[in-house]
């Protein structure tokens, strides 16, 4: 059942922009079924606030949290911009004070904040309670990728204030040598790593080093134009990669050279089709090598590529995305498709995520298993994850169905994913599960079977 390896390899080092093979298309009729649609986080609020009981003690509380949020987002722009000690603490403490003032507010807050208390304010504080994770649902969300939302709370980014911090003193000392503007620094400052132009163009542009291969590691300061190398060298890395991962290098290596020529193209706020190219070859390569963190990483960045509109595979990737999240759970599933650009709905490869997704919800494990074998490019590597269930599904709806025939072995075993080949490891895989096979007739004794399962359980 499983596409040859060799044949994996190549298309995991193909960054080609396009679809690059020839591709089974499964038609549907409603293949923009179960796209979720986003709501205004001021719906939820005020959905909430307009039940009677909810009233005024509800929306002043809101209000004020707010309000605390606002102003602890101001407060962290001057703490970044702050190069006095003495100055930093007192921000430091007023921040923390607004943090726990922006904190949600919790339903006992709002039963003692609302008048009369009883019934009124026990009403109010649970239309509150459930207005607070509405809000957060509905509202706008970050770019972070399909396994989980990064929260985007003030204490959040603190969090990332304080992070920026490490290189606050490098940055100052750019800013006194000339190698950029001071309005053009601290803005770069405060967007973060390529926002702007990247750190190397307050420094006066583009890197340049020389070197086709640089081991990864994690910036501890702003990074040196010696230390780094301008986009035409790294695009003469990446293609090395590309053939070394072709001739069989370790991922281990491939790993971290990739991870280093994404930190150089960052840093130099390099976002164009090399940018693409590095991050898509990164993403197959971590695919064949069941790195989904990694995975994740690249996918997340891709999509803000893709979304500023540069160039690239999308609709490979965004399929890639419906199926991870497909096996991570139907809220993140409704999540993805919500995310999914209207105008790639119709290609093949999106069109084959969203049949697999279904097959999967339903149960269907003849289609899911057809899908499997026509699956283009690296969907198989994604497929592999739901398999296991899809197959468990199938195993306990062929015994009910069938019960008391005897199933023969040979087509239980088509029905389930399995070929000729791996009749060793389907008995196994049967055997674990309690399936009781008479292999002199070669068939599967379906009540046996289901007897055996009800007396395990």
């Amino acid at each position: 059942m499983k596409v040859k390896a060799t044949k994996r390899k190549a298309e995991a080092a193909d960054s080609l922009h396009g679809d690059g093979h020839s591709i089974k298309v499964i038609k549907t009729n409603a293949a923009a079924a179960g796209v979720a649609s986003a709501h205004h986080a001021t719906a939820a609020a005020a959905a909430a606030a307009s039940t009677p009981v909810a009233s005024k003690a509800a929306r002043q509380l809101l209000a004020l949290q707010i309000e605390a949020k606002e102003k602890a987002v101001k407060l962290m722009k001057k703490l970044a911009a702050q190069d006095d000690p003495a100055k930093k603490a007192v921000l430091q403490q007023k921040l923390d004070k607004l943090l726990s003032k922006a904190a949600p507010p919790s339903a006992a807050a709002v039963a003692a904040a609302a008048p009369g208390g009883g019934i009124g304010s026990a009403a109010a504080a649970a239309g509150t309670a459930s207005a607070v994770p509405a809000m957060r649902k509905h509202g706008p969300q970050p770019l972070a990728g399909i396994t989980s939302v990064l929260a985007n709370t003030p204490a959040e980014q603190a969090r990332r204030a304080e992070r920026q911090q490490r290189f606050a003193a490098d940055l100052a000392a750019m800013k006194q040598s000339g190698g950029g503007s001071s309005s053009s620094a601290q803005q770069q400052q405060h967007e973060g790593i390529g926002a702007a132009g990247g750190w190397l163009a307050l420094g006066g542009g583009y890197g340049s080093s020389r070197s086709l291969e640089k081991e990864y590691l994690r910036l501890t300061s702003v990074p040196k134009a010696e230390d780094v190398r301008p986009p035409e060298v790294l695009a003469q890395s990446l293609a090395l990669i590309k053939r070394r991962w072709r001739g069989g290098c370790s991922y281990a290596w491939a790993c971290s050279q990739l991870k280093s020529v994404r930190q150089d193209l960052t840093v130099q706020g390099v976002a164009d089709g090399l940018a693409v190219d590095a991050y898509e070859t990164h993403a197959r390569v971590a695919l064949e090598s069941n790195d989904l963190p990694e995975f994740r990483q690249c996918l997340a960045r891709l999509k803000q590529l893709y979304r500023a509109g540069v160039p690239g595979c999308a609709p490979e990737f965004y399929s890639y995305a419906v199926l991870h999240a497909a096996a991570l759970g139907p809220l993140l599933l409704n999540q993805e498709l919500g995310q999914l650009p209207r105008h790639h709905l119709e290609h093949p490869a999106i069109v084959h995520a969203l049949a697999t997704a279904r097959a999967v919800r339903s149960g269907a494990y003849v289609s899911f298993m057809r899908l499997y074998t026509s699956a283009p490019r690296m969907a198989p590597y994604l497929m592999d994850a739901l398999l296991p269930r899809v197959r468990g599904q199938g195993l306990a709806a062929l015994l009910a169905a069938h019960r008391p025939a005897r199933l023969p072995l040979g087509w239980a075993l088509l029905q389930l994913g399995w070929e000729e080949d791996q009749e060793g490891e389907a008995l196994q895989y049967l055997a674990q599960h309690g399936v009781v096979v008479d292999e002199a007739a070669r068939e599967i004794d379906t009540r046996a079977s289901l007897a055996a399962a009800a007396g395990r359980s």
